[in-house]
């Protein structure tokens, strides 16, 4: 019973990097600490718990651009600005939900939550395994770390992007449900970055 249970553990684990596009010839390393910032109702809620894996992200998609509809989220303070998705919905300091985030009391799985920060540029460090990234005039690093969504509040995946932008370091965290299919949206969203007019 206990081997099977072992060998079933492999398995999903197996499964879960095939599913997030691990390069087989890439090893996963086992993460400890998680991302905390998904407190409150519908948001996912404290901490969440030690990930599964971490592996490096694949390389960004070729996106369109954001469409001209989308509402635009500004860093009045930094001069920066990006765009997102209008029928999603901003909580101010808290973040842009996919979802309407005081109607639900859990993270929903075809859910998405962003959050956007700021800060100086010495102020993030880089976290072992993350892999280089460029978009447009920027450069930074990417992390993706995969959880079990029955312990870490109904999120499977946290996606973080960090790119160095007129002298800040800007930072995107996504926090994806195990039924989400958004990741090109996230994509828009970082490639809309720019500087506010």
């Amino acid at each position: 019973m206990r081997t099977l249970l072992a060998g079933l553990f492999v398995l999903i684990l197996v499964v879960v990097g095939a599913l997030v596009g691990c390069d087989s010839g890439e090893s996963p390393t086992t993460e400890t600490s998680s991302p905390s910032g998904m407190d409150g109702q519908g948001g996912g809620g404290g901490d969440l718990g030690p990930a599964l894996l971490t592996t490096p992200p694949t390389p960004p998609p070729v996106v369109s651009s954001a469409p001209a509809d989308w509402s635009t989220f500004k860093w009045s303070g930094a001069g920066l600005a990006f765009q997102y998705p209008s029928t999603w919905h901003q909580v101010p300091g808290g973040g842009i939900f996919s979802y309407d985030y005081e109607a639900i009391d859990r993270f929903p799985s075809d859910g998405f939550k962003l959050e956007p920060s700021v800060l100086p540029i010495d102020s993030v460090t880089r976290p072992e395994g993350a892999a280089d990234l460029s978009i447009k005039d920027a450069s930074g690093w990417q992390l993706l770390e995969v959880y079990d969504p029955a312990k870490s509040r109904g999120i499977q995946r946290v996606h973080t992007v960090v790119l160095d932008r007129n002298g800040l370091r800007v930072t995107f965290v996504g926090y994806f449900g195990p039924d989400s299919n958004v990741q090109d949206i996230f994509w828009q969203i970082i490639e809309s970055l720019r500087v506010a007019r």
